[in-house]
């Protein structure tokens, strides 16, 4: 399979006790596959933790359609214990000829935290395309509804 132009992105919420070690250890073993160096990355602005939260630009070779592997999946549960609340990452593939495939959010935290951020991620993908249809006052009513409900 041939390898695609891949970014992991997004910025999280962590918890009080996260520290830039932790940050690099729960990274190494994604960071070490990827051959990406964090200290570079760090350098570059690719990773940045202000003590309060991580923003992550790193650019990365994966297989098409792969949005999951080991080394993902391993920084994801990681992260989870580092965040404070509901959180997201997104993997973009810049490669893909398929636009719902070309983004893929992964959501951290506690169970409860991760149905919230999926919410979350579900309505501000909502508001960019219903707030120019229907109004910002009909978005958010549609917000505070879905909120209301109880999850699953």
């Amino acid at each position: 399979m041939s390898q695609h132009d891949c970014r992991l992105s997004g910025i999280i919420n962590t918890n009080e006790a996260t520290t830039i070690e932790m940050i690099h250890s729960a990274m190494a073993p994604f960071l070490q596959v990827k051959h990406v160096d964090f200290e570079q990355a760090m350098n570059e602005g690719s990773i940045e933790f202000d003590g309060g939260s991580l923003s992550l630009n790193i650019d990365f070779a994966c297989a098409g359609s792969e949005y999951r592997d080991a080394e993902l999946d391993t920084l994801f549960a990681k992260l989870s214990a580092m965040v404070d609340g509901p959180n997201w990452l997104e993997v973009f593939d810049y490669d893909t000829g398929n636009i719902e495939d070309a983004r893929v959010p992964h959501f951290l935290g506690s169970t409860d935290e991760r149905k919230l951020a999926q919410l979350q991620y579900a309505l501000v993908e909502f508001g960019q395309w219903a707030e120019p249809v229907i109004g910002k006052d009909a978005v958010m009513a549609v917000e505070a509804m879905v909120l209301a409900k109880p999850r699953n």
